[in-house]
């Protein structure tokens, strides 16, 4: 998340959280001459301020900055607009790293920002084909290049899946079926 220029949380746990994390401040009353000098042995008033909590984040520091770096590699690397990765422990569901990474015209990829990953809006079969992928790799049902001959379409569950982009039956590894987004690759492993 960010803050403004006062500290102000505008986005992220630091605009979800703010009350929680900003204090409040103290004040200090005491009396004055008439030229405007603090009068040594006047009366003083302190109101101290009071500290904000603290939020403790599961981030893995070394983690985030390895997420980050690949995904600054693969930006560059293929042109792409950006790149966003989210670890998790599998059993708590503790986010170790979340990052966000742009590419830059003119220069090498840089850190997002803000956190794509947590406010953009994406098409969510994208994501199931990823998780459909992984699972059938995790339970060795195919492998990054084994070759698929992938048709046009294809009916799974009485529902038609077409590409709109394909023309006739072509040859692809599972990799090139996440590659391009083919959701009749995806449906076929």
């Amino acid at each position: 998340g960010r803050v403004d220029t006062e500290h102000v949380g505008v986005s992220g746990l630091e605009s979800q959280l703010d009350e929680f994390l900003t204090g409040a401040p103290g004040l200090v009353t005491f009396e004055r001459g008439q030229d405007g000098q603090i009068i040594p042995a006047g009366r003083t008033i302190v109101d101290p301020a009071s500290p904000g909590s603290d939020v403790v984040l599961t981030i893995d520091r070394h983690l985030q900055w390895l997420t980050e770096d690949v995904l600054r590699r693969v930006v560059d690397q293929y042109d792409a607009q950006g790149a966003m990765a989210v670890v998790l422990e599998s059993e708590t569901a503790e986010v170790l790293a979340m990052a966000n990474v742009v590419g830059v015209e003119d220069g090498p990829a840089r850190v997002a920002s803000y956190n794509m990953g947590g406010v953009d809006v994406f098409e969510p079969g994208s994501i199931g084909m990823v998780v459909t992928i992984s699972a059938a790799l995790e339970e060795d049902l195919t492998r990054v290049d084994e070759v698929l001959a992938v048709p046009e379409s294809i009916t799974l569950y009485e529902e038609q899946i077409g590409d709109e982009f394909a023309s006739g039956t072509r040859p692809l590894t599972t990799a090139q079926i996440v590659q391009q987004y083919n959701n009749v690759g995806a449906g076929m492993v």
